[in-house]
């Protein structure tokens, strides 16, 4: 009977890394033994969509397999920011402080560093290989998808656990460039300026390399420059913004993504189809976790702090985006995701190459 089990639990396995590329649903490269997966341009493929399935967040919510990329990146920075806050146990106004100890802050660092020992799994096991193994240049193009998803983790690290704001700090991301085994787990974190470095070097990778046209759940060279001026007007250098104008101007004109004409038809109808969206998360079938997270059994979670009520005074937007789910209440849940596209998700819309060249365009 064990042999059986064993027998029908393989046999499953195979049948989910088959049907894998449009479900994100498989095993990442860090669930198996560094050295002895990618063997071909098949598995290599099977290793990548591994890493996109760790930058979705992939897991396991209440049974069902879900993404859960809007938690980690949606509700913990604005939680963290002071815009939201729990509607129940252990509050959090504007102006609260949060200890590192805080699962939000934990969970954020797993994610980065999750997200790029998953890369780092791919890239050192695809480079040795001959590129005559793979077709055209995909073997360029695989290293360089895995190089971008490995900065977004960098970026982000960052943002949140570096002095960012100061390139002669010593006090930068503790960077992961390998995979990460038994023999070389302890490590220092670098400067600064060694952080952007590295993000940097590998978003001209994804520049290069990258495919040009990709589906909006994976990356490709335009996905790079975002990210690539999103870093530049992060690290703020004179030089830096003359770049962000170059790069966000590149991608508004030459880029195959375009300007919804009412926002919340992203958000609320189109969804991934939207042709404003570069980057986004497919969920997994079944899946309601963002759902719960936002509006749970039609009562909020979390409700909107007076800063992110005034931010919103006299915008058109907040009528949708924020709302009271029944007369008696009294708190403004986040309204903005309803309907049959709330488990979709956004990493980068084409919006934001608009609010990044007018910054730059200031500042410069």
């Amino acid at each position: 009977m064990k042999q059986v089990i064993i027998y029908i639990l393989s046999f499953l396995g195979i049948l989910s890394q088959m049907s894998c590329d449009d479900q994100l649903n498989a095993l990442p490269t860090q669930s198996k033994v560094v050295g002895n997966v990618i063997v071909d341009q098949k598995s290599a493929e099977v290793a990548l969509n591994g890493v996109y399935y760790r930058f979705a967040e992939g897991g396991d919510d209440r049974g069902t397999p879900s993404t859960q990329w809007g938690y980690s990146q949606e509700i913990v920075p604005a939680y963290l920011s002071g815009y939201i806050t729990r509607t129940s146990g252990g509050n959090l106004d504007e102006n609260a402080s949060v200890q590192a100890t805080d699962g939000s802050v934990e969970g954020i660092w797993s994610y980065c560093y999750t997200l790029i020992n998953a890369a780092n799994g791919v890239i050192s096991q695809m480079e040795p290989l001959p590129t005559s193994m793979f077709e055209g240049e995909r073997k360029a193009e695989i290293i360089a998808e895995a190089k971008i998803m490995r900065a977004y983790g960098h970026y982000h690290l960052l943002r949140y656990f570096t002095q960012f704001y100061d390139t002669k700090s010593e006090y930068g991301a503790l960077l992961r460039d390998e995979f990460v085994t038994t023999t070389n787990i302890a490590q220092s974190r670098d400067n600064v300026e060694n952080t952007y470095k590295l993000i940097l070097e590998d978003l001209e990778e994804g520049i290069k390399n990258a495919p040009l046209e990709n589906k909006n759940i994976y990356s490709n060279r335009w996905i790079a420059k975002a990210l690539k001026a999103r870093v530049l007007i992060l690290r703020g250098n004179t030089e830096d913004y003359e770049e962000v104008i170059t790069l966000t101007s590149d991608i508004i004109e030459n880029g195959p993504y375009e300007l919804e004409e009412h926002v919340r038809d992203i958000f609320q109808t189109k969804g991934l189809t939207s042709k404003e969206v570069m980057l986004g998360i497919q969920p997994l079938p079944n899946q309601v976790t963002r759902y719960d997270t936002y509006i749970y059994n039609n009562s909020a979670q979390y409700k909107a702090t007076p800063m992110f009520k005034n931010l919103l005074k006299d915008d058109p937007r907040e009528e949708w985006m924020l709302g009271l789910l029944s007369p008696k209440d009294t708190i403004y849940a986040i309204t903005k995701y309803v309907g049959e596209k709330i488990e979709e998700c956004y990493a980068i819309r084409l919006t934001e190459m608009y609010l990044l060249k007018a910054e730059a365009t200031v500042r410069a």
